[in-house]
């Protein structure tokens, strides 16, 4: 019979912690998970769920841990993956949604020119690892100018799809989450018609 991966009341705040912290090392990870542990006294929950279903499974590690998250957020289409940061190298924890795409909402935000300079960058920046802002200005679309590339920049900035460190800019952490999938699907919005409606502005 296969074992039952149960979520306790350890899985869920662990769960809580990440949604509260975007991105999280896997360290400090590790830490929280220990002290959950200890504060819900995970070993007896387990033993207390196995009185009636001898096929629960107690979770070691993180990793078993994330693994039975992952089982439950799956039925919302959420699931907790791991990368590592472009510079430091470090392991880091975040959570993506599997069914409303993050990529896509930049169709909204920016221009067609825009999305093409981004995937230029993105490339670069996979390739080179870090370049600094005159050569990204440098690789925008003629059609796009200095002043409007700054602006781009400084938003891809702020919203972590690019990271500046020392005076550098460098892939951001959402754009590592799914490089692939990133530059496919930004060539593809790119190569699109501009939209003739006017968008509306979202309530902050």
């Amino acid at each position: 019979m296969d074992a039952h991966h149960a979520m306790t009341e350890t899985h869920r705040h662990l769960l809580q912690f990440l949604m509260a912290h975007r991105f999280q090392s896997e360290d400090d990870l590790r830490d929280k998970l220990e002290n959950y542990k200890l504060e819900h006294q995970y070993g007896l929950l387990v033993e207390n769920m196995r009185s009636q279903n001898t096929n629960v499974h107690y979770d070691k590690t993180l990793e078993e841990f994330i693994g039975t998250i992952n089982r439950a957020l799956s039925l919302l289409h959420f699931k907790i993956v791991k990368t590592k940061h472009p510079k430091t190298r470090k392991i880091l924890y975040t959570i993506i949604n599997e069914l409303d795409d993050e990529i896509s909402k930049l169709s909204t935000r920016f221009s067609p020119d825009e999305l093409t300079f981004f995937k230029t960058l993105i490339e670069a920046l996979a390739d080179e690892q870090d370049i600094s802002k005159l050569t990204a200005n440098s690789n925008r679309p003629k059609t796009l100018s200095m002043e409007a590339a700054d602006i781009a920049l400084d938003a891809f900035i702020e919203e972590g799809w690019l990271e500046e460190i020392n005076g550098k800019l460098a892939l951001g952490i959402r754009s590592i989450t799914d490089l692939e999938t990133v530059i496919s699907e930004l060539t593809a919005m790119a190569d699109e018609e501009p939209a003739t409606e006017e968008v509306q502005e979202e309530d902050e």
